[in-house]
This record gives C-alpha cells, sequence and structure tokens, in this order.
C-alpha cells in the first residue's frame, strides 16, 4: 500500500488500521564498505495514538518482496507505539530482534514534527549508528559487533528500502 502523496512524499502505509506497504530500490547497491543513509519522516495522517512501526531495511530478495517488517536480513526499526506510548528504536537480522532501545526520548516521532535519521555502517569497527533528530534534540545509538555480511546471509549487495505496517491503529 505504499503510495507517492501529492506532494512528493512516500506513504509507506496508509492511516487506515491493519495495512501496510514496502518501496525498495530497483538496483543492488554494495553494502559492506562505509555508508551512510539520510532521509527524513513525518507521520502524515495518523490515528491517536499513532501507531506502529516502520523500518529502513537492506534485503537481498527481490525488490518486489512485499516484506514489510524487519524479516528481511538487516533491519532497524522504528516503533512508535509499544507498551502505551514510548518511542523504541530495534534492529533486527535475519527475523530476529538483536537489539531494542526502549526510550528514545528526546525524540517523540508522532509529536515532535519532521524529524531527520541518518544510518552510518563502519566496517572496520563493525558497528553501526543511528542518529535520529527532531526539533527537541537527537536519540544515538551505536550498534556493535555487527558483521552486514553475516546479516545479509553471505551477500555483499542489498535492495536498500523502507517498510512500515499499522495494526489496530494507524499512521500513514
Amino acid at each position: 500500500n505504499a503510495n507517492w502523496k501529492p506532494d512528493g512524499r512516500l506513504a509507506l502505509s496508509m492511516a487506515v488500521n491493519g495495512t501496510q506497504g514496502t518501496a525498495y530500490t530497483t538496483n543492488l547497491y554494495a553494502i559492506l564498505g562505509s555508508w551512510t543513509a539520510r532521509f527524513k519522516y513525518d507521520i502524515g495522517d495518523h490515528s491517536a495514538p499513532a501507531a506502529d512501526f516502520f523500518t529502513f531495511t537492506l534485503q537481498s530478495a527481490s525488490p518486489s518482496s512485499f516484506e514489510h517488517g524487519p524479516q528481511s536480513a538487516f533491519a532497524i526499526m522504528w516503533r512508535y507505539f509499544q507498551d502505551g506510548s514510548k518511542n523504541y528504536l530495534k534492529m533486527f537480522t535475519n527475523g530476529v530482534e538483536v537489539m531494542e532501545s526502549y526510550d528514545t526520548s528526546p525524540v517523540n516521532l508522532p509529536a515532535g514534527g519532521t524529524a531527520t535519521m541518518e544510518i552510518a555502517h563502519d566496517p572496520t569497527a563493525k558497528t553501526v549508528t543511528v542518529i535520529t533528530s527532531q526539533a527537541a534534540g537527537s536519540y544515538t545509538n551505536i550498534i556493535s559487533d555487527l558483521d552486514l555480511r553475516a546479516a545479509l546471509t553471505g551477500a555483499d549487495s542489498a535492495y536498500l528500502g523502507f517498510g512500515a505496517a499499522t495494526g489496530g491503529l494507524n499512521a500513514e
């Protein structure tokens, strides 16, 4: 259900309960060296409270895969509805949650306005640094001991993309 909004923004899911969507590049990109991905996120239309999550995903499967969640080989998830209304940051490799941060304060994705996300991979240090920034400040998480090739089941290139899903509440 991913779609382009009239103003040029990509909506990964609809402001309807029980929806999901993905958008991936159509070309493979080398991912084993140093790289940085930056993008902006604005929650769009949503229920009160907003739910559930979106991901930045690297997968070696086809870009036509409709995998919206973290089942792909490597995913960073921003979950903005869990245990009430906390913002969580999670990392998944091969469908397994390997990292979870329970509080991303001062970042509040549903209420804090447009956010800037930066994800940087350092293969020498085997780290991924995730910085999420909004007007109220930034939240930084450094994920250590990450072998991206192993996380991608031996692949050295991947399709880059985004996924999102809603449940009993929603967000675009």
